[in-house]
């Protein structure tokens, strides 16, 4: 299963663009794995530092500045999103 970022900051006509799109990881399958959130927390970790912002340097203007980011969408089929956000079967959600 893929774990993909994509910068919504770009124009529509640019960000769905294969050179745009950051393949951030890959869980291994084909069976799930026992604990999704093992995989998910080096991430949810980068993208809570993000959302305070971190020190970067544009290149291009030759200056810093805070970058920051921010989670706006989770997507993928049902069974995938079920476990993403911990819903395991009907009334065993945590």
């Amino acid at each position: 299963m893929p774990v993909i970022l994509i910068n919504l900051n770009l124009p529509p006509e640019e960000c769905y663009k294969v050179v745009n799109i950051l393949a951030s990881m890959i869980i291994p399958g084909p069976k799930k794995p026992k604990n999704l959130n093992s995989f998910l927390q080096p991430l949810v970790d980068e993208l809570k530092q993000l959302d305070y912002g971190v020190k970067a340097f544009d290149a291009n203007m030759g200056q810093e500045f805070i970058l920051r980011a921010w989670v706006t969408m989770v997507t993928g089929d049902g069974p995938a999103i079920a476990e993403a956000i911990g819903f395991k079967r009907p009334g065993n959600a945590y």
